[in-house]
């Protein structure tokens, strides 16, 4: 939670690097933490690295799917959606 609060605080503008940090120690917790994805995937397309984001994307659908017994039910789009 708290970590969650700072990356809110932070601007894809300025906090790429750290943005990218906080939400990889998120996930490494709460790997199904989709707030957390949704920042990330955000920071990682700001950076140009769309084909990572959708990497990204596709294999936390497949955890999410292997621990819950259902399909994420949210799309790549609207993760990325400002």
């Amino acid at each position: 939670d708290i970590l969650m609060k700072c990356i809110s605080e932070l601007s894809l503008e300025k906090d790429l690097e750290l943005i990218l940090k906080l939400t990889d120690r998120i996930l490494m917790t709460d790997p199904v933490n989709d707030q957390a994805l949704s920042y990330k995937l955000k920071a990682l397309i700001k950076q140009n690295n769309y084909n990572l984001a959708r990497f990204t994307f596709d294999r936390f659908c497949a955890l999410y799917e292997e621990m819950y017994g259902e399909k994420f039910k949210l799309k790549f789009e609207e993760l990325t959606a400002n």
